[in-house]
């Protein structure tokens, strides 16, 4: 299962599709429900770290502009995934606490969308570790 859903992200009018998407949605909800100026920055950092993703098995190089690709890029990875699903994670208190769904709902999912699709980009280049 997680093979044949691998190729099809890897596709590239899919991934770019979703990317494209991604940020579409990142704008259009984090401006209108929530207003928060933080979370859009988090998600379109972790945008970023889907469309930046390093190619399985490339050598870290640690010299010159590489080395935001292979060393800066996937150790940022690791801290945006678990950023994102602290900020879903305080989303959904938020929202059990102000009983207000549309304004915390959407940034909860979108958080688990992002982290779902990272995941799924990321996994085979730290499978190639």
């Amino acid at each position: 299962m997680l093979e044949i859903l691998e190729k099809f992200m890897h596709q590239p009018f899919v991934r770019y599709g979703l990317v494209l998407l991604i940020i579409l949605l990142t704008i259009k909800v984090t401006y209108r429900y929530t207003k928060k100026p933080l979370r859009v920055v988090l998600l379109l950092v972790g945008t970023l770290m889907i469309v930046f993703r390093t190619a399985p098995g490339t050598e870290v190089n640690i010299e010159g502009f590489a080395i935001v690709s292979t060393l800066l890029v996937p150790v940022l990875v690791i801290l945006i995934l678990m950023v994102l699903l602290l900020d879903a994670l305080m989303a959904k208190v938020m929202q059990e606490e102000t009983q207000d769904l549309s304004r915390y709902q959407y940034a909860t999912k979108l958080n688990l969308l992002i982290v779902f699709v990272m995941i799924v980009e990321w996994i085979p280049y730290f499978n190639a570790i």
